[in-house]
């Protein structure tokens, strides 16, 4: 039997174009979804989705008090610095699950019993879908004392918490991504802050069972199919797509109404597969060339 797993989100400001696209490969998967936004509730959620109207002043509050210290920051990219501690925080929401994680709205998700099998979870404390790293997009943790006050071993996680600054404390301490891959230590690479990765990665393997395994598609071209309990890339099948480096084009571009299977690449999200045709007659298309043309404009006419 799959053991219960939750994922805690809390989200502060308009609700991304991409967000139909995530709900849409989330509904009907064997695990919950808590929202906690200052956002209006969708019309529609998923029977697996739970919606917690919460203003930033009133989520910082929140915070302060349950990590008995001042938290104030004003960029909402700060929330992904205290990711590690959600469990901890958002005790009270989630004492029903045995597991509890953290995923980025910016993806969707394939086939979570495939990659996540009970067999593999009954043996797991963490699991990250990078294996350098943990990964900030998608991660499980254990729902205990010990793995929910982990973030607390890191001697900098006080420091971390106050700081206004997005210290990626999550991952790696740092834009330390490819040094790591590359088969760098922490060590070597000696980051400023003591990271949650370098907090696991110290812990005794007897008492904390890590699994690090990389089942996230990060492309930076190409086309990814997503389909009902699948994700494909390059002929190979993922947990999830994250594709920050697609919508990081200023082309990307989204539909609002989504159904399976659709397909993603630089332009954004497609209903059918992006052939040349299809891509010359996409809407999408015609976006990329507006937004060409715009950015082009105020290149070389200042004011335009």
């Amino acid at each position: 039997m799959q053991p219960a797993t939750v994922f805690i989100i809390p989200y502060f400001g308009k609700l991304p174009s991409y967000f139909d696209a995530f709900i849409l490969s989330v509904t009907g998967k064997k695990f919950d979804v808590l929202f906690f936004s200052d956002a209006t509730k969708p019309d529609v959620l998923p029977l697996n989705c739970r919606w917690y109207y919460r203003t930033f002043s009133e989520l910082q509050l929140f915070f302060s008090e349950k990590l008995n210290m001042r938290i104030e920051f004003r960029n909402h990219r700060k929330l992904c610095d205290f990711k590690p501690a959600l469990g901890f925080i958002f005790r009270d929401y989630i004492s029903a699950y045995t597991f509890w994680g953290s995923v980025d709205l910016d993806t969707c998700i394939g086939d979570f019993d495939k990659f996540l099998p009970a067999t593999l979870l009954n043996t797991t404390d963490v699991f990250s879908g990078i294996k350098e790293y943990l990964s900030g997009s998608f991660f499980i943790m254990r729902n205990n004392d010990y793995c929910n006050i982990l973030f607390k071993k890191s001697k900098d996680w006080q420091q971390v918490f106050s700081n206004e600054r997005n210290m990626i404390f999550d991952e790696c301490g740092g834009p330390y991504f490819k040094a790591l891959k590359a088969g760098k230590t922490f060590r070597e690479i000696n980051p400023p802050i003591e990271s949650f990765t370098e907090v696991l990665f110290k812990e005794n393997k007897d008492q904390l069972r890590l699994t690090f395994q990389d089942v996230i598609a990060e492309p930076r071209k190409g086309i990814t199919t997503v389909e009902r309990n699948c994700v494909l890339y390059g002929n190979q099948e993922y947990l999830l797509v994250h594709y920050i480096y697609y919508k990081a084009w200023y082309s990307f571009f989204t539909k609002k109404k989504i159904k399976f299977p659709f397909y993603i690449n630089r332009l954004g999200l497609f209903r059918h597969k992006p052939s040349w045709m299809v891509v010359l007659f996409s809407k999408n298309f015609r976006k990329a060339v507006s937004m060409k043309i715009q950015i082009n404009l105020k290149k070389f006419l200042p004011g335009a």
